[in-house]
């Protein structure tokens, strides 16, 4: 299940309507851009709880959370079929760092890449916490962020 903590990250995933199972607030933490992300979390149907701050310390990784975390739904990969007849796909043979790969997500969306083809061995995959927050997407017209398929193969 991909983790994503701070609130610029979090707010992100709410207002494109990622499916969240859970926001996790810190006991104690306010402010009205907490407020907002509860507000935004209660309006989307995901379950708003308070825990101790030890505890999304533990879930994080760090204490660098903001207080609030989001546990996502598990992504589905698109199938290679799916993406294969697209005009430019971008293909990957191996991806070390997080930030590299959120980089390459954004230029191929902005190049009008179908999909992206990453191996199965790559170390950070798209729905991994780290590479939505450092690489959150396009956004449409609407606003909204745009996602890419993207396919994790052999």
């Amino acid at each position: 299940m991909p983790i994503l903590s701070g609130i610029h990250p979090v707010a992100e995933a709410l207002r494109a309507k990622h499916p969240l199972e859970r926001l996790l607030v810190a006991q104690g933490a306010g402010g009205p851009r907490l407020q907002e992300l509860i507000d935004l979390a209660r309006r989307a149907g995901v379950p708003v709880r308070f825990e101790p701050r030890p505890a999304l310390d533990r879930l994080a990784g760090s204490s660098a959370h903001q207080g609030v975390i989001a546990m996502g739904a598990a992504r589905q990969y698109a199938e290679l079929e799916q993406v294969a007849q697209a005009e430019l796909l971008v293909v990957l043979d191996g991806v070390e760092d997080p930030h590299n790969l959120g980089a390459v997500i954004r230029t191929a969306h902005a190049a009008g890449a179908g999909g992206i083809i990453i191996p199965d061995t790559a170390k950070e995959k798209p729905q991994e916490g780290k590479i939505v927050a450092v690489g959150p997407g396009a956004r449409d017209e609407s606003g909204k962020l745009v996602p890419l398929d993207v396919k994790a193969g052999d």
